[in-house]
Parts: C-alpha cells; sequence; structure tokens
C-alpha cells in the first residue's frame, strides 16, 4: 500500500529522483540543491514538515553527515517492509548527535 502524498511532498520526489539532493542543515533548515548540496546549484528551501512527513511515510532516509543530514529515495521493496510512522524525525536527529561524537 502506498500512502497519499501531497503535491509538494511529490514535487520533492521527483526531484530528487531528478538529481537534486535534499538535505536539512543544523543551523539553517531544509533545502534541495540541484546538482548536490554545496554544488553551487539552484536551491529551493523545503519545510522541515514535508520533510518529515517523508521520513514517516519512507519514502526518503537520512544519510548521516556533518553539517547535514542528507536524504536518499527509499526503493519501494524496502519501504513495504516496515510499517508506516517507525521511523521519526527525532530518532534521524538523535542518531545524527550521537554519530557525529565518534571520530571517522
Amino acid at each position: 500500500m502506498n500512502p497519499k502524498i501531497t503535491k509538494i511532498q511529490q514535487d520533492v520526489l521527483d526531484k530528487v529522483n531528478d538529481g537534486w539532493e535534499l538535505g536539512c542543515y543544523f543551523n539553517s533548515g531544509c533545502n534541495l540543491q540541484k546538482g548536490g548540496l554545496g554544488k553551487g546549484g539552484k536551491t529551493e528551501k523545503v519545510s522541515h514538515a514535508t520533510v518529515t512527513s517523508l521520513v514517516q511515510k519512507h519514502f526518503i532516509k537520512g544519510v548521516y553527515g556533518f553539517p547535514a543530514i542528507r536524504y536518499i529515495l527509499i526503493k519501494e521493496e524496502e519501504r513495504e517492509s516496515e510499517p508506516l510512522g517507525t521511523r521519526t524525525p527525532d530518532t534521524l536527529i538523535k542518531s545524527q548527535v550521537l554519530y557525529s561524537k565518534f571520530p571517522a
């Protein structure tokens, strides 16, 4: 079963699928950037609520790094293996904080 998504959420997913990168910075919110975060391409703001919803619906997952959590698309077969609502942004942020305390 695919959860319902808004037009804005679909736009974010389409852009990520087309090579834009989605990330949330600890000090400045969430952005989509064409060609990758920090690469100088066109940038669009994305609300934290949109990212939160896409995480909870298992369309995206965080890839941890500093200074931003980058989000990638989740394959459909992976989405179907977990119940909806088991991932939360709080869990992702706590994981990032724990991860950043360990040396690379």
